[in-house]
């Protein structure tokens, strides 16, 4: 089959869908997927001599120039054009495709290459964080996360200085193995500082974070307590020494992406712990309604977002405010995954999950008007979600997911369109 979501069948010969990670104008593609419409169209390896027949190939090179992050190209020569015009031209690149591919990637000499790249990568998130101790100089690239680990052997003050010379503005964080203790988030300087006194001894977090631009930085880390652990002075081997992941962990760790997501009950509610994206899923066998109320305390800001096995169906982004809500009628059975994602801060949570099926239809030639079950106003309830209410509350509530553990497999296997969920909305 081919989703409709993916454009008309018979139009569109293939599609590539990406997704994102990054802050402000910083962002990294970290998957690219490619579909081919086999559903209308032959793939050969030549020119076509009928309808709907496309040279594999030069759809091929098309769809992995978007993969590295082009877009269409105004000129009919060149193979990133939006249109397929025959033959097997699109194979050869253009000089207008090879001048796009340099300028996102710069460098030269054997491909694209990884300017973030230095002596602690791959340091990209905290389960791989660069072990360091008490008095290093970090010498590190910020055009990436870059995660530091460090174990204290006694109490005291654990901070740390970063300071670079570019343009870039880069942030700093300091996280213990349960939540976030201090963070510096500063404009128009060069330089961020982070603290926390009185801590005992134990694993300690830094994050060095790129929100716009990116250049070379020194990180100078100093504590009253000596270094140990196995993280091994200087980027050593990291967070294999350091317990948990700051703030991260919970009952249905690790559900970081939609591979990992943790099955869940709808109807049901979750207790977490936001401090990196909290995947989680479940399986309806009825149509009907999908209800979702996020809801936590403090500072943080979190984001909420719902997909199908194709597709994002639902998202809550309020930039105020400590709950988010998305409630959908007249969904499809099926598997729905759902994530809670930490824009900003970390924070404990609670994720309620309704879902329903009808009980009546409402068929106004049964003796009923059609409102008589859609929380119309003749039911003295109005059509707005509230937060700690179902706003399907009309609904009959069946379990979505009768049997299944909050650890282990569905009924039925996950199977999301890898990269259609186009990046998480990053607001900042």
């Amino acid at each position: 089959s081919w989703p409709s979501s993916y454009g008309d069948r018979y139009s569109t010969i293939g599609i590539t869908s990406s997704r994102f990670s990054g802050l402000g104008n910083a962002w990294d593609i970290i998957e690219a997927d490619v579909s081919f419409n086999e559903h209308i169209w032959t793939f050969i390896q030549g020119s076509p001599t009928q309808q709907y027949v496309a040279d594999l190939q030069s759809i091929a090179t098309h769809e992995f120039g978007h993969a590295l992050g082009l877009g269409h190209s105004n000129f009919q020569s060149a193979t990133m054009f939006a249109s397929y015009v025959g033959g097997t031209g699109a194979r050869s690149l253009d000089a207008d495709d090879e001048s796009g591919v340099c300028s996102l990637y710069p460098g030269g000499g054997g491909g694209p290459t990884n300017p973030s790249d230095d002596t602690c990568e791959d340091n990209d998130n905290s389960g791989d964080a660069a072990g360091v101790s008490c008095g290093d100089q970090v010498t590190g690239e910020g055009n990436d996360d870059d995660w530091y680990f460090i174990q204290t052997a006694s109490s005291g003050t654990v901070a740390a200085d970063l300071a670079w010379s570019a343009s870039a503005d880069l942030d700093l964080y300091l996280f213990s193995a349960q939540a976030e203790l201090d963070r510096s988030e500063q404009s128009n300087t060069q330089a961020e500082a982070v603290s926390a006194s009185n801590q005992p001894s134990g694993s300690y977090y830094l994050l060095v974070r790129n929100y716009q631009g990116s250049g070379a930085y020194t990180l100078d880390i100093t504590c009253d307590g000596t270094a140990g652990g196995s993280n091994g002075g200087v980027c050593g081997s990291g967070g294999s020494g350091g317990g948990n992941p700051p703030g991260g962990d919970d009952a249905y760790e690790e559900n970081d992406s939609v591979s990992e997501g943790a099955p869940v009950s709808c109807p049901g509610v979750i207790s977490g712990t936001a401090a990196d994206d909290d995947w989680f899923v479940f399986q309806t066998l009825t149509e009907g309604s999908i209800s979702l109320s996020l809801t936590w305390t403090g500072a943080a800001d979190l984001d909420l977002y719902l997909v199908d096995a194709s597709s994002e169906v639902g998202r809550s982004v309020e930039e105020t405010g400590n709950a988010e809500v998305i409630a959908l009628r007249t969904m499809p059975a099926g598997m729905y995954g759902v994530v809670v994602d930490p824009y900003a801060g970390t924070a404990e949570y609670e994720l309620e999950l309704s879902c329903g099926s009808r009980t009546d239809p409402g068929d106004p030639g049964s003796g009923e008007d059609d409102t008589g079950d859609d929380g119309g106003a003749d039911e003295g309830d109005d059509d707005t979600p509230g937060i700690g209410d179902d706003p399907f509350s009309d609904d009959a509530v069946t379990s979505a997911c009768a049997g299944c553990a909050s650890r282990g497999t569905p009924g039925m296997a996950w199977v999301l369109v890898p990269g259609v969920l186009v990046g998480l909305r990053r607001r900042r």
